[in-house]
């Protein structure tokens, strides 16, 4: 995702505002989301053509709650960022014609692969547990792509070393250990702008911390 970044440019994070998600769809890839009235439980989704080109729905309701609730808006931005990794990394499965086997199964049925969709049960998690795919690893790979995006790597490192810096300790495990594991957690959410579970998979997933660090143990409910 960092060459996806790249075609926006320099500008496009900034503490506080986190990744403009709304610039990289649109100057990356000439994407802007419609807001629309969607199944319950379906956040968004993305629809592929033949030549890879997609649009990208979003729920009205999920827009609406954003004004004026900051999970909601988060969480808007997360789904915005699910919808870049789609565009990102899945685009070039669509331009296959019909004779050739689809990645996403039987080839007898083409148009049912050229709509990926976010679903609540790939955002919802209960404490300690890590996001349901349903066995689609396009979701699997949709959010990686998410959290590549909106939480950059090296954006991430910096504010964690000062993070643990600022703590007088050297890794974030020691943070943890001194009961200041939540509000280090809540401080990257509000640099980056994302709900804190997002900082905590990013956690993991970059080696900070352990995977049976869960919400409980740090008091994440938001």
């Amino acid at each position: 995702m960092e060459e996806v970044r790249a075609r926006v440019g320099p500008d496009v994070f900034a503490p506080g505002a986190g990744v403009d998600v709304d610039a990289v769809l649109e100057h990356a890839f000439g994407v802007v989301p419609d807001f629309v009235d969607l199944p319950e439980g379906l956040l968004g989704r993305t629809h592929f053509a033949a030549d890879g080109q997609f649009t990208v729905e979003v729920s009205r309701v999920l827009s609406e709650r954003a004004e004026h609730d900051h999970v909601a808006r988060r969480r808007l931005r997360s789904t915005l960022g699910h919808e870049c990794g789609h565009g990102a990394y899945h685009a070039h499965l669509h331009l296959a014609d019909e004779k050739t086997l689809s990645l996403f199964g039987d080839s007898t049925t083409p148009r049912a692969a050229r709509i990926l969709c976010r679903h609540e049960s790939v955002d919802a998690v209960s404490a300690g547990a890590r996001p349901r795919y349903n066995g689609h690893w396009w979701e699997y790979q949709a959010n990686r792509g998410m959290a590549a995006l909106l939480l950059p790597r090296r954006h991430f490192a910096d504010r964690v070393s000062t993070a643990c810096a600022t703590r007088g300790v050297a890794t974030v495990e020691a943070v943890v250990r001194t009961g200041e594991g939540e509000p280090l957690v809540r401080a990257l959410a509000d640099v980056f702008d994302v709900n804190p579970v997002m900082v905590l998979y990013r956690l993991q997933d970059l080696g900070y911390l352990p995977r049976d660090v869960s919400q409980e143990v740090l008091s994440l409910t938001d």
